[in-house]
């Protein structure tokens, strides 16, 4: 065959796509330098796979919340725990919390009936699983008055309490923030609820801002202190009505609603208490009245004992007692499981 012959054939062969270029995929036409790709990487079957790498952080570790098992809110509480964390030598009375249950205030009152008196006091803890900081007072809230019976708002951002600052007798203030890195701003007189003269104490705020609830010795009513509540009306709140069905002619104080508003716990020294004693109360919707209210003999002792706050859930509540010291402490105690 001559060359002539020979380079015609190479030509056509080019033309028709049969000769590959050196190199080259001729399925793909990727390149593949070196050669073929070396074979993988024997591997022990029986090894355990391997870890991904953790990342690398600076955060300090969080403390895991512990689930709570559902209770039986018809069964009674358990053995009060004290909230050791939080007692001091003075009187610590009157806790509520935040919806979460990482944020408590309450009152202490470090010279009873002298001055400072009472002041709030605040503190925080990462987990329901452990122990409360150890509290602080209140920025921007307290004042050379007396301050009691805080409730902050399920957000932490309003605060209700009750002061001496205007007259000497306990009226209901407000006081609102915008984040709960900040201070509160000058608290507000509500002045709309505060009776002249009488004490009004222990405000509440319950169904999502919708109702107050609170104590007032004002005329008219049963006893030496009753129970009473109000409706909110636009950015204000309407006429207080005086709870009948609960009050009674001894001293009814301070109140835990249930988040539905269909269960309350109060403190009273009406018969049947040791000394000054819970009781509890329920109805069957918020339209209607609250039955009979019973004693809650599993927490009472012969000392004062007074509801703060009950959780979402109705299976922790939150109160102060003396039973133990002479003075007042903070507890929790929990419905048993199911």
């Amino acid at each position: 065959m001559t060359k002539t012959m020979l380079g015609m054939m190479f030509a056509m062969a080019v033309a028709s796509g049969v000769v590959a270029c050196v190199g080259d995929d001729a399925d793909s036409g990727r390149s593949e330098p070196n050669g073929p790709p070396p074979a993988p990487a024997a591997t022990n079957p029986d090894a355990p796979p391997s870890e991904p790498a953790s990342p690398v952080t600076n955060d300090p570790p969080k403390t895991p919340d512990v689930p709570k098992p559902a209770c039986n809110v018809d069964k009674p509480f358990g053995a009060p725990k004290a909230l050791s964390s939080l007692h001091s030598e003075y009187y610590d009375v009157f806790p509520r919390l935040t919806g979460d249950e990482l944020t408590i205030v309450f009152a202490r009152e470090s010279a009873y009936g002298q001055k400072p008196g009472r002041d709030i006091y605040i503190a925080k803890r990462a987990s329901t699983s452990v122990p409360f900081d150890p509290p602080v007072p209140v920025e921007g809230v307290n004042s050379d008055a007396h301050e009691s019976d805080p409730s902050i708002s399920n957000d932490g951002l309003t605060l209700y309490f009750t002061s001496t600052r205007l007259t000497g007798d306990h009226d209901l203030f407000v006081a609102k923030r915008t984040s709960t890195n900040d201070a509160f701003d000058t608290p507000e007189p509500v002045a709309e609820l505060n009776s002249s003269p009488g004490n009004d104490r222990v405000p509440m705020v319950v169904r999502n801002g919708e109702e107050i609830w609170f104590s007032s010795n004002r005329a008219n009513g049963q006893g030496s202190g009753d129970l009473y509540r109000a409706l909110r009306v636009g950015n204000t709140w309407g006429p207080a009505e005086n709870i009948v069905e609960l009050n009674s002619p001894a001293n009814d104080l301070a109140v835990a609603v249930s988040t539905d508003a269909l269960t309350v716990y109060f403190s009273s020294t009406r018969p049947g208490s040791k000394g000054e004693d819970i009781w509890m109360a329920k109805r069957s919707s918020v339209d209607a009245a609250f039955g009979a209210p019973t004693n809650v003999s599993e927490l009472n002792t012969d000392g004062f004992d007074g509801p703060g706050w009950l959780s979402p859930d109705g299976c922790r509540l939150y109160f102060h007692s003396s039973a133990s010291t002479a003075d007042y402490d903070l507890y929790v105690a929990e419905k048993p499981a199911e």
